[in-house]
């Protein structure tokens, strides 16, 4: 037996001998209302035009770009909301999105170059709290939109990159730039720059990344003179590229072996050291008055007035006087405090409450740092090393070739020298940053060695506030380093015939 057709009924709106189908919610009356809905003008709920809707719709904007305005003021603070109460409903229920296998992920690969000691299974916040820290340093890192003046010219300014699955590539003739990932959730951020375009970057800056390259990325960077900064976990340089690593010029090159030999590199190292001491008056009179304070001036002024009273005659003696000197001068730290907040859910280790020694009592060394304030200072030490780097190579010189370092095979000693006078002024912008930072035990994590490790976002911003080009000046590239000016047009600093 069939079953019986479905009814049918007749609209009182249409015409003699039409039969619709129609909904349980869809009486006569209401379909002659939409009907005379759709013909009728109305104003458009963003710009308030008077427009006429399309054919079978009820339109409430009048064009595209109304909705998405529309969707921007309204519809998407909405959304967010919405989704906000979501989450909230999840993490309730013990389903939080963000404590999953993928946000750990994601923030161990941040870190995947050595093991971590990660947060254990209690500290149920964790993952929330490391994104809430990264998109705060971030924030803080982003430059600041000035309004265009035509007639002063901008200075340009780094381009810092960090994070998992980061990539430059060429594109059409220009170079498109995807940011990593350094915790979740986090946006996808891509920009594009084109050749010759005023808002290029003075440098691209890698901090620990992990990403892609091209070869045609390389050149196209050449071609632009934007030079490639390469940084490890630890803030030290790996590679620079995009600028001549090797004395250019022979004659510099045979004056610098000679100065290793007649006593003028002497001269030199003795040059720098004193330039370095006046820098470190100037850096400790920065900070607030103790006892330990007054001491480190008074020790350093003295050594100071006795590099000019009576100079050392070997270079063993002079870095004896400046070990000495730097003794005093980072126990004059000791006394700055730290700011800190969440230590109660996440306790630190109680020596970095203050600023630390600034080497490692048990390893003698800088390199792998156990407190925040060295870390931070090694970030900023690599940028200056760069600036270095790079100004060295304008200039003509070999940077293997140093007088107050030791020369050794892979090392670029003259670098190493060069850095001496601004490394107080490297430590003066690193103090103003944490005297003026409130930080969490998330800005930092220690790995299964002790060292201790910034967060990705954190070293991004630290890397942008010591960008200011010491070696150049402030506010013009075409100004070279002053001593190396004189090294190359006064030829009898380093005998130069």
């Amino acid at each position: 037996m069939k079953a019986p057709p479905r009814p049918l009924a007749r609209s009182g709106g249409m015409a003699h001998g039409m039969v619709v189908r129609m909904h349980a919610n869809d009486t006569p009356a209401r379909l002659d209302g939409r009907r005379r809905a759709v013909r009728e003008s109305r104003a458009c709920q963003q710009c308030g035009q008077e427009f006429t809707p399309k054919r079978q719709t009820r339109g409430l904007f009048c064009s595209r770009a109304c909705y998405w305005a529309w969707w921007g003021e309204n519809g998407q603070r909405e959304a967010s909301k919405k989704g906000l109460t979501r989450l909230e409903e999840l993490k309730a229920a013990g389903h939080d999105p963000r404590a999953t296998e993928q946000a750990t992920w994601k923030r161990r690969m941040a870190f995947r170059d050595s093991a971590l000691t990660m947060a254990a299974d209690e500290d149920e916040g964790d993952d929330e709290l490391w994104a809430e820290r990264g998109a705060y340093w971030r924030e803080q890192a982003e430059p600041e939109t000035e309004e265009a003046i035509f007639y002063r010219r901008k200075e340009r300014t780094p381009l810092v990159l960090a994070g998992h699955g980061l990539s430059l590539r060429v594109h059409r003739g220009s170079l498109v730039v995807a940011h990593g990932f350094t915790h979740y959730p986090q946006k996808a951020r891509e920009e594009r720059y084109f050749p010759g375009d005023p808002k290029l970057p003075s440098r691209i800056i890698l901090l620990s990344a992990d990403g892609s390259l091209s070869l045609h990325v390389m050149r196209w960077l050449s071609e632009q003179h934007v030079p490639l900064v390469m940084l490890d976990h630890r803030g030290q340089v790996v590679n620079v590229l995009g600028t001549e690593t090797t004395a250019a010029d022979l004659d510099l090159r045979r004056a610098q072996i000679e100065a290793l030999s007649n006593g003028r590199g002497l001269i030199l190292a003795c040059a720098l050291i004193e330039q370095k001491l006046t820098a470190s008056l100037s850096t400790l009179e920065t900070l607030p008055p103790s006892a330990a304070l007054e001491s480190a001036i008074d020790r350093v002024a003295s050594i100071l007035h006795r590099l000019s009273e009576d100079p050392p005659v070997t270079i063993e003696d002079l870095r004896l006087r400046e070990a000495w000197a730097a003794i005093s001068y980072f126990a004059a730290w000791r006394s700055i405090e730290l700011r800190w907040k969440g230590t109660g859910k996440k306790p630190i280790p109680p020596e970095w409450r203050h600023v630390g020694m600034r080497q490692d009592v048990l390893r003698r060394s800088n390199r792998h740092a156990r407190h925040p304030v060295n870390a931070l200072l090694n970030y900023g030490y690599a940028v200056l090393e760069s600036q270095v780097r790079i100004a060295i190579a304008e200039v003509g010189l070999d940077p293997t070739l140093g007088y107050l370092h030791v020369c050794q095979a892979g090392r670029d000693s003259l670098v190493y020298d060069v850095m001496e006078p601004y490394r107080p002024q490297m430590d003066r912008k690193v103090l103003t940053f944490i005297r003026t930072q409130i930080f969490t035990p998330q800005d930092f994590v220690i790995d299964s060695r002790g060292v201790c490790r910034l967060h990705p976002q954190l070293a991004s911003r630290i890397v942008r506030a010591a960008e200011t080009d010491l070696v150049r000046g402030q506010s013009s590239e075409t100004v070279q380093l002053s001593w190396l000016e004189k090294l190359r047009d006064q030829g009898s600093v380093v005998g130069v015939r």
